[in-house]
């Protein structure tokens, strides 16, 4: 039997780095860090029925070898959705909870001590016995393995804000949408800052509280539509064409255009050119692209997981300007998509439109000034008007690591005078302080690991295949567990 396991996270992909360990390896303790409840991070600890899933239910399965375990579960509690459906979050929060239950009682029960420990993990210090995780009651906990599943907690906010972030008129996040609706009086006119994910989730709940909402970013482009995300694995076309791609080609977005279009033709034969739409105007390309999406003429959808996991591969390969270079590339042809909405909540916004509650700004606030009880909007017209609150929709900073070279430890809250922010990870996730150091037993999954695969890493698939795969490094053999699960819930 190993040592003694800790995983930093309580969210989707720190319970997916517990099942999975629990199900390939054989520590004697495994105790998972979160001041939060399990399953009730800021992405599927919400309860509102307008936050839905971004992605179908057969994408959200913690374990990748069981891709249809999210869907099992929800017809288990009598709801009956096909596998590319989407649900609310909190029902994904509701399954990763009570997986994490029932892993730990198939563990207690292989003689492993399973505990729980309500704080931040703040650092990450090495004795000749193994790590002390330093943590934000002031209290230390030792393990011998450690993974780092830390999820999106900082806001991200925008250079036109910094100096209002303590403003109580301010939210720097739409979430937890409870928050919103406490500190947001209902009928308020309120500037939304951003145009994707997070944005559409502030604009769906604030003008289903009878607010007014003029949302504004600088690109000034709504997410694409779809009806789902298959799980559908990438074609032979993507895989060999994105490997071939050459970061240095002056042709690289029409190359990569040209995989995409290929792809996708290969779902689909109608012409790329009737699924997709040229219009300009957000409002009508909105309008157009609910069209298609009712109408099933959108099958770029079934590639985007393929194609985002190919990416993910290949893009850790390249050499830092390069992979810059490439995901550039990827930015100009798909970004839209790959991030698209989900056809309901695409509705809902476009229904807070037409009936005035909702207005996309053509262009991005030059200066948000306080007044009175609250903020005058001076726009690049020339143009001047007042609202009652500014929330900051512009998503979160990715979770940073630190290295402290006096001490040899990590920092993951804030960086020490001394430290150097940890840049690099190599293709089994784990953690090298340097290129020329040797392996640590500390492993990142996740959102952690955006240095490595960028923004592909808040995705749970591709955080569940990381999890997978670092437990598999952790236990050395898989060990089935359904049977012993059946058992035991008998």
């Amino acid at each position: 039997m190993h040592g003694d396991l800790l995983i930093i996270g309580a969210g989707a992909t720190g319970v997916s780095c517990f099942v999975n360990a629990v199900r390939a390896a054989r520590h004697r303790s495994v105790r998972i860090v979160d001041p939060r409840d399990v399953g009730r991070g800021l992405a599927f600890g919400e309860s509102h029925p307008d936050l839905l899933t971004n992605s179908s239910c057969e994408a959200n399965s913690l374990m990748p070898d069981e891709p249809y375990d999210f869907v099992d579960y929800l017809r288990g509690r009598g709801l009956s959705p096909a596998p590319r459906d989407v649900v609310p979050r909190g029902l994904l929060g509701a399954y990763i909870a009570q997986r994490f239950e029932e892993y730990s009682a198939l563990a207690v029960a292989r003689g492993v001590r399973v505990e729980q420990t309500r704080a931040g993990a703040r650092s990450i210090g090495k004795d000749a016995d193994g790590y002390r995780v330093g943590l934000s009651d002031g209290t230390e906990v030792r393990a011998s393995d450690v993974v780092i599943a830390a999820g999106l907690d900082k806001p991200r906010v925008p250079e036109l804000m910094r100096a209002h972030q303590d403003d109580p008129a301010f939210l720097a996040s739409p979430f937890p949408a409870e928050r919103l609706s406490h500190r947001v009086p209902p009928g308020s006119r309120v500037l939304v800052l951003g145009s994707r994910q997070s944005a559409v989730d502030a604009a769906l709940l604030l003008c289903g509280e009878g607010g007014h909402v003029t949302m504004a970013s600088p690109s000034g482009q709504l997410p694409a539509v779809r009806t789902a995300t298959p799980l559908l694995p990438p074609s032979a076309t993507a895989a060999k064409g994105i490997a071939s791609l050459d970061p240095s080609d002056p042709h690289l977005v029409p190359r990569l255009t040209r995989i995409i279009v290929e792809s996708v033709r290969q779902c689909d034969a109608r012409p790329l050119r009737e699924q997709i739409t040229n219009v300009s105007d957000p409002v009508h390309r909105l309008r157009a692209e609910i069209a298609l999406a009712e109408s099933g003429a959108c099958a770029w959808q079934d590639v985007a997981v393929g194609v985002s996991a190919e990416l993910a591969a290949w893009l850790p390969t390249l050499p830092p300007p390069a992979r810059s270079t490439v995901l550039r590339a990827f930015h100009t042809v798909g970004r839209r998509y790959a991030t698209a909405l989900i056809l309901p909540n695409a509705r809902k916004l476009l229904g807070h439109i037409d009936r005035g509650a909702l207005r996309l700004a053509r262009d991005y606030p030059v200066r948000v000034r306080r007044r009175g009880p609250g903020w005058s909007v001076e726009w690049p017209d020339g143009d001047v008007n007042t609202v009652d609150r500014v929330v900051s929709a512009c998503g979160y900073e990715p979770p940073k690591l630190w290295h402290d070279r006096t001490d040899d430890s990590i920092h993951l809250e804030q960086a020490p005078r001394h430290a150097r922010p940890v840049d690099q990870l190599s293709a089994d996730l784990r953690l090298r302080v340097s290129p020329e150091a040797a392996p640590e037993n500390i492993w990142v999954v996740g959102a952690a690991t955006h240095v490595r695969v960028l923004f592909f890493a808040t995705l749970l698939y591709i955080a569940a295949h990381q999890a997978k795969d670092v437990a598999l490094q952790l236990g050395a053999r898989s060990t089935p567990a359904l049977h012993e699960l059946a058992e035991l819930s008998h």
